[in-house]
């Protein structure tokens, strides 16, 4: 399966996977030129909050977990992703505001 593969190419990388190199590597792996780059994404966040998988994202590509540290840069890392998207959230609901001068009919819930 694609998620067994891309779990033994982490598993014998030194270092972390860009993305792009991770697709082209399943791409060829996997017998298909028509994996998208939101499938391999998709796979990748199935892995982890379905299968159990401990795979880190950061700058760098992607790589497997194995220490401590390695744990809390990942946390560390989807944490400022999180943030950023909340402001843009935010500042979208603001821009439509000043826009329009009005409250949009469906009320986004607002986090962060």
């Amino acid at each position: 399966s694609m998620k067994f593969e891309i779990q033994r190419y982490l598993n014998a990388a030194h270092g972390p996977v860009k993305r792009l190199e991770l697709l082209q590597a399943m791409r060829v792996t996997m017998s298909d030129q028509t994996l998208t780059d939101r499938k391999l994404r998709k796979t990748v966040e199935e892995m982890i909050t379905k299968d159990g998988f401990l795979i880190r994202s950061s700058e760098l590509g992607y790589s497997i977990i194995r220490t401590e540290q390695d744990l809390t840069d990942a946390m560390e890392y989807l944490t400022s992703k999180a943030e950023s998207i909340s402001i843009r959230k935010n500042t979208l609901l603001k821009n439509w505001r000043t826009k329009y001068k009005s409250e949009p009919v469906c009320q986004p819930l607002l986090f962060g």
